[in-house]
């Protein structure tokens, strides 16, 4: 029974260090991504490049948004959570 609460205390903080922020990243990075190509698809009669930049360019930073959050979430799960639960299970043994 002790190795069953230690376990749903170490997926619960893995749930809030990083399922969270992943979901959060993950939103911005999808419409970024769709958006962009949208943006693409419908500025392909534009003249400029230019002009298809800045039709896409909110989209872009979105996706980069996103991606930042989605890393900083991965990065906070493994090096937060991950270490705690290495040295509870060596206290545990």
């Amino acid at each position: 029974m002790v190795r069953y609460n230690r376990a749903l205390k170490a997926s619960l903080r893995f749930l809030a260090y990083s399922i969270i922020p992943i979901i959060i990243g993950i939103v911005p990075l999808f419409f970024g991504v769709v958006g962009g190509f949208m943006g693409y698809i419908g500025g392909m009669g534009m003249e400029s490049i230019w002009e298809i930049l800045i039709e896409i360019l909110p989209s872009i930073v979105m996706a980069i948004v996103g991606a930042v959050i989605l890393i900083i979430g991965i990065v906070s799960a493994l090096f937060k959570v991950l270490p705690e639960v290495i040295v509870e299970e060596e206290k545990g043994e």
